[in-house]
């Protein structure tokens, strides 16, 4: 969303490329996903399971045309629950979240910069751009209200004894 609000792409070259990093990102996934399975191999397979008969039988229901419900079927089986059990079977979330809390500064900026510009625009869609704010935002104001109870617990208390 940043690239195509910053850079004319057309939208065939847009679909073009974005489909290319799905399916980078899916590779990357596949080769790399042993250790993940290895601590999460039995909810990985049980959720991937459930999203593929449920992705059948909205083909047996017709309730898509076949080319976009596989394609959702192909992101969400491919790379959405692959990188959901990724972040799962993370072992230290304090590195995870520090990671997250560190790219959060450059995340807001960025996409401010994208709403910013693009706000005169009569149909833009604000949507995608407030969601991928809403994460980086709440991690920047748990981060505020944690050093806010820091600040106000005494770090020693001391008794006078009478």
């Amino acid at each position: 969303m940043t690239i195509k609000s910053v850079f004319p792409i057309s939208e065939q070259m847009w679909s073009m490329m974005s489909n290319g990093f799905i399916l980078l990102l899916a590779l990357l996934l596949a080769v790399s996903i042993r250790p993940v399975l290895n601590r999460t191999h039995r909810a990985f397979i049980m959720t991937e399971l459930i999203f593929a008969v449920l992705f059948i039988i909205s083909f047996l229901q017709g309730n898509a045309t076949p080319g976009l419900l596989m394609a959702t079927a192909f992101r969400t089986l491919g790379v959405t629950i692959p990188l959901a059990f990724y972040v799962l079977a993370v072992k230290d979330k304090r590195i995870f979240y520090d990671t997250i809390l560190r790219s959060s500064y450059v995340l807001i900026v960025m996409l401010s910069f994208v709403f910013i510009m693009n706000k005169d625009r009569d149909y833009f869609y604000t949507m995608s751009v407030s969601y991928a704010l809403l994460l980086p935002t709440i991690l920047q104001i748990n981060e505020l209200l944690k050093r806010r109870r820091l600040e106000r617990v005494p770090s020693s208390v001391e008794f006078e004894i009478a």
